[in-house]
């Protein structure tokens, strides 16, 4: 009864939880629609979700940037799943004269991040809608030192399917969920334009990377695959391992010369820092 319970209520303490940490910039009807939310979920009890209950797209000012977006990507992936890596394990990596790769981009929370702080940043995001998003956050926060690849990082040159599955569990928008590794029952597919880590960095004019972040759905051991030159220069990685079969990745950069620093058990992160 407890945990039932706690499940009930837990969609309500998300969206207290954006509240809190962001403002809607939208009109007055999305800013009506924002502020009565909670007020809608206690009035439809167990009928609603919370992405249900907020306007389709948000334009929030939050303290990591300004950020334009669907409302289950916002809520979902933006500031709610990746917020402890930025406010704690990230500024101790990132500052004026660092060069951060960003990988499986999505909608562009890291980047725009990072484009603050940072020398430069190369954001990398193969998945077209994703990528739309991407690149107006990036107008949005004037992140002049930032430069776009559209391609999926793999361990070679070609190209591949991209699938973005049609719908998650949670109801929320999937388009962090693309991969060119994971099967779904129902998903878009899309032709993308894969490359190595090295050759992209290669052809962008950066020889040395001072952190590297990777979190592309079950891809992540193609993508170390294909850095092998970045790898060796790196000062730190976070990388996403959420599958088995990218386990070796934890050993291999163990051998690289990488000290495993922190592991986040819920969202599978792991830190590695160059010894």
């Amino acid at each position: 009864m407890i945990v039932k319970k706690t499940r009930e209520v837990y969609p309500l303490l998300k969206v207290l939880r954006i509240m809190r940490i962001a403002k809607p910039l939208t009109g007055v009807r999305g800013v009506f629609e924002y502020y009565t939310a909670p007020i809608k979920w206690l009035a439809n009890l167990g009928r609603l979700k919370y992405e249900e209950l907020l306007p389709t797209h948000l334009l929030l000012s939050t303290k990591y940037g300004l950020y334009y977006a669907h409302s289950g990507n916002v809520i979902t992936f933006l500031l709610l799943h990746e917020a402890y890596e930025v406010e704690n394990i990230m500024p101790k990596l990132v500052g004026k004269d660092t060069v951060f790769v960003d990988v499986g981009a999505h909608i562009g929370f890291y980047t725009v991040w990072a484009c603050r702080r940072a020398r430069r940043v190369i954001s990398v995001e193969p998945n077209p809608a994703a990528l739309a998003y991407l690149k107006a956050n990036i107008a949005l926060n004037e992140c002049s030192n930032v430069i776009v690849v559209p391609k999926a990082l793999s361990d070679k040159r070609g190209y591949t399917k991209l699938k973005i599955p049609k719908t998650t569990e949670e109801g929320s928008i999937p388009s962090a969920l693309s991969s060119i590794v994971w099967d779904y029952k129902e998903a878009f597919e899309v032709e993308v334009e894969t490359d190595t880590l090295d050759s992209v960095l290669e052809e962008v004019g950066v020889d040395s990377v001072d952190v590297l972040k990777i979190d592309v759905e079950g891809a992540e051991g193609l993508v170390v695959r294909g850095a092998e030159k970045t790898l060796k220069k790196a000062k730190a990685v976070l990388i996403e391992i959420c599958c088995p079969e990218n386990m070796w990745v934890v050993g291999y950069l163990k051998n690289s010369g990488y000290k495993l620093e922190i592991i986040d058990h819920v969202y599978k992160n792991y830190l590695f820092i160059r010894r």
